[in-house]
């Protein structure tokens, strides 16, 4: 299982909540677990819950992979999840404090790039 810390953006330490932006998410071993158990990552459609709660029609999920529930982003608002990512496998940003793409300082969004 992994804690759930590796969401924290880069500048939040021990869950404490920094509104610090921009920034990016720490990618970890986010989903190395999944992947190995599935074959594959989460889609979309099934998002960061697929590491909590197993995904209907998903026998090889072994979870969950997580301890406890997916942590909201520092403004408390849950961090969006898409597969296949623009730049990578997956993508998971938070829009920033103001909840819109784009921004400046608090409001700007915080990715895994």
């Amino acid at each position: 299982m992994l804690a759930p810390s590796w969401l924290h953006p880069a500048g939040a330490a021990g869950g404490r909540r920094h509104h610090r932006a921009p920034g990016r998410i720490r990618r970890a071993a986010l989903f190395r677990p999944y992947r190995l158990d599935t074959g594959r990552y989460p889609t979309t459609e099934l998002g960061l819950g697929a590491l909590v709660n197993r995904p209907a029609n998903e026998p090889k999920w072994n979870g969950p992979y997580l301890r406890k529930d997916v942590p909201l982003d520092p403004w408390g608002k849950a961090y969006v999840y898409k597969q296949p990512g623009e730049r990578s496998d997956y993508d998971i940003l938070s829009f920033g404090k103001d909840g819109q793409p784009g921004g400046t300082g608090e409001n700007a969004d915080i990715t895994n790039h």
